[in-house]
């Protein structure tokens, strides 16, 4: 993954980005009401002076993190993509159904019944794209997102990832190479983004 190769500093700010590409309009880009976010008002969100945002984007940038429209806007390849299927479904909601979805439908069904194996589209969510970036271990994205999907009383998306954050600073994640990191679904499941108290004195500001 082309982040992993970001510093701690640009990869903070690129889950503050995508918080901000979550809830566009557009979803995907980083725009609020069609107009850009500039990088002034990207520091005021990340909480830092504009001169530590600028370098943080080109990092970004050059290590291909994100890509830019017509326009210049950054946009998530991945949220933006999502995004448009997202919005054909809601689309398809409102008029109650598609003839082509016909076989997708018949598909749902025979998941139901155990006779094929779910796929990632049926249920689209951007925060948990936000989520599974942040989290360490990628593991069982499939049951991850079924979990994320049910845990009803996790806290705004980020303050979830600013407590995965804090955790990826623990000695017990750092142990043996992330060996008691647990899986992702585990961790939404237990909601362990309570577990602030066992980390707190470790966090360090990720910007």
């Amino acid at each position: 993954m082309t982040l992993k190769l970001c510093s701690l500093s640009a990869r903070g700010l690129w889950i503050e980005m995508m918080a901000i590409m979550g809830i566009s309009e557009k979803i995907g880009y980083l725009q609020i009401g069609g107009k850009p976010i500039t990088n002034e008002q990207l520091a005021v969100m990340a909480g830092v002076p504009v001169d530590q945002v600028i370098p943080l984007i080109n990092e970004l940038e050059i290590n291909g993190v994100f890509s830019r429209d017509g326009n210049g806007i950054p946009y998530c390849r991945r949220m933006a993509r999502e995004g448009i299927d997202y919005l054909k479904a809601k689309e398809y909601g409102k008029l109650g159904g598609n003839p082509a979805l016909k076989e997708e439908d018949k598909n749902q069904k025979l998941e139901a019944k155990g006779g094929l194996t779910p796929t990632l589209n049926h249920t689209l969510n951007p925060m948990f794209e936000q989520f599974w970036t942040a989290y360490p271990r990628k593991i069982g994205k499939k049951s991850a997102l079924k979990a994320f999907n049910k845990a009803t009383d996790m806290p705004d998306i980020k303050v979830v990832i600013n407590t995965i954050e804090a955790q990826k600073q623990s000695k017990q994640w750092q142990a043996e190479r992330g060996k008691f990191i647990p899986h992702p679904a585990t961790w939404l499941n237990q909601g362990r983004w309570d577990d602030v108290m066992e980390v707190k004195q470790e966090h360090r500001s990720m910007i």
